[in-house]
């Protein structure tokens, strides 16, 4: 897990905030808000530090296509269920988005590994 710690614990939100942004455009985050952008922190960012929470072999097993596209479908269609049921909200479609992007990488990446690459 990528963290950046901060002295101040008034600093997390806004920092939070920035490295939403940063990283949504890159790869669309699942946060459950949209927070707002932040124009100025007022203070440098925190030298980034990386902290293991499983053991390596765990992380790539989890990384593995077979295992992670089925997790991502389950994902995706409990989230579809919740935005049809019970609440429909911009947050919630900008999520099912990202999942189903997610989702069709995951698939593209299973497709990729089949032995003649055809279907």
């Amino acid at each position: 897990m990528r963290c950046w710690p901060v002295k101040r614990k008034a600093h997390l939100k806004p920092l939070e905030e920035y490295l939403f942004h940063r990283f949504h455009k890159k790869s669309p985050l699942m946060n459950g808000a949209i927070l707002p952008a932040v124009r100025s922190l007022g203070f440098p960012i925190p030298k980034e530090s990386v902290v293991r929470l499983m053991p390596e072999e765990e992380v790539k097993s989890r990384q593995r296509v077979e295992l992670r596209l089925p997790r991502q479908a389950k994902q995706f269609l409990d989230l579809l269920d919740h935005y049809l049921n019970v609440k429909e909200s911009s947050e919630l479609h900008l999520a099912l988005k990202a999942h189903f992007e997610r989702l069709h990488r995951y698939f593209k990446r299973l497709h990729l590994r089949s032995p003649s690459g055809s279907e």
